[in-house]
């Protein structure tokens, strides 16, 4: 692996997110279990922090490799279907809310489909080399999950939401371009009158409720505005709150986005380790490898819960590349329980390693044979996230290889993920 590729990697990404800044919402596509790269180092059994990172951050990310050393303990995933406007994406069609619209698989492909990458401490505690490991991981969902009730309650009531907001300041907007309003005080004076005439044109029934709340949110809107009433400016004013009024619903949907996906949720990933010795990109060598699919099903969670259960089930083959003879094949099991800023993962791996290597037998003929031992792994995870940079993980178990396996600790790197700023901000319907 040479310099320049990393180099090339840091410095695309460094202009991605430059060129990525903005204020619209941002919607996670990558809640699913834990990413490739991170899985494979072994770091964490359970979903990674993934905050937005300062620009100086991918900066000093940069200088690093510029000096030939890798940064430890980063984890990078990114997913490129996100890093454009999907302007014909509307909520209903991501989400399967509109019957009407098929989905391909392919859509749910090139929707999740990430990268990743990560690093970590290769070092062992007697050895003062500082050695690293460099992960790379891909990954994607054949089968993204159905809306939970949750979602679907509060996207429909954003929607009859935005259409009394919006047609209430188009009563106004008309009001004014007639020149029946030609003050503030009439301005404020017609919320009633335009708020009631929207409400009693409306097709469907509506609670006593809905006149409060709509005469509340425009009065909170015309707060906003300053200085004397001039036509134009109030008109521009008018129309400029109207267009904000779907931007708002929207970033109240994102922000549900975990709780938003419930059912059944099958993902494909792979990942490999590259090694370097003396923390020198311009000396590695390849390490493990793996590929593996996982099949989730996670409940709908209770009515005001921020809680949800996730059952894993997994199936992985993998092997290392300075030993083309063994290869391990596991199946593991987990539930998970995540909230806000915790989570609680407990995981059961079996594992089979199978060694091929020929023989010779008493013909003289040289047959392909091979041998099983099988080990397995069984972890209780526990994570708490202080703030987007410093997490507090305990992991007690055992390991395939050790007999017991314990760790703790604060960090501030460890376990920490960059996504990308991105420029999604799905359509709600017109």
């Amino acid at each position: 692996m040479r310099k320049l590729s990393l180099t090339l990697l840091t410095v695309v990404l460094l202009h991605l997110f430059a060129n990525a800044q903005g204020t619209s919402a941002e919607l996670d596509e990558l809640n699913t279990p834990s990413t490739p790269a991170f899985t494979i180092l072994g770091l964490s059994p359970t979903d990674v922090s993934r905050p937005t990172l300062a620009k100086p951050f991918l900066m000093d990310l940069a200088n690093g490799l510029d000096g030939k050393s890798i940064a430890s303990d980063i984890a990078i995933e990114t997913a490129p279907f996100w890093w454009f406007p999907q302007h014909e994406l509307t909520f209903e069609k991501y989400y399967g809310l509109d019957t009407a619209s098929s989905f391909h698989v392919l859509d749910y492909v090139q929707q999740s489909f990430s990268f990743s990458l990560a690093t970590n401490d290769a070092s062992p505690d007697i050895d003062s080399i500082d050695s690293r490991n460099i992960a790379f991981g891909v990954r994607f969902q054949v089968l993204p999950g159905k809306p939970s009730q949750a979602f679907k309650t509060n996207y429909n009531y954003g929607l009859k939401r935005k259409g009394l907001l919006e047609n209430t300041l188009d009563d106004l907007i008309y009001k004014v371009e007639e020149d029946e309003i030609q003050s503030l005080e009439g301005l404020n004076n017609s919320i009633a009158t335009s708020v009631e005439n929207i409400i009693s044109t409306h097709q469907t029934s509506l609670p006593e409720s809905t006149a409060d709340w709509l005469t509340e949110e425009v009065v909170e809107v015309l707060q906003t505005y300053s200085g004397d009433f001039e036509k134009t400016k109030v008109l521009d004013f008018l129309n400029a709150e109207k267009l904000k009024v779907g931007s708002s619903i929207n970033a109240q949907l994102i922000e549900m986005e975990t709780l938003s996906k419930v059912g059944w949720m099958w993902e494909f990933a792979a990942a490999a380790v590259l090694n370097a010795p003396t923390n020198n990109i311009e000396y590695t060598f390849g390490q493990d490898w793996a590929v593996w699919s996982t099949l989730t099903y996670r409940l709908d969670s209770k009515e005001g819960s921020a809680n949800f259960n996730d059952f894993n089930l997994m199936f992985r083959y993998g092997g290392n590349f300075q030993d083309d003879q063994t290869f391990n094949t596991d199946i593991g099991l987990s539930w998970a329980l995540s909230g806000n800023n915790h989570s609680l993962t407990v995981e059961g791996v079996f594992r089979n390693y199978t060694t091929y290597f020929d023989i010779e037998g008493v013909d003289g003929n040289v047959y392909e044979t091979s041998e099983s031992e099988a080990t397995w792994r069984l972890a209780l995870a526990y994570q708490y996230r202080i703030t987007d940079y410093l997490n507090v993980a305990l992991t007690l178990g055992k390991d395939y290889e050790n007999s017991t396996l314990a760790s703790n600790g604060f960090f501030s790197l460890l376990n920490l993920n960059l996504v990308l700023p991105t420029k999604q901000e799905l359509a709600l319907k017109h």
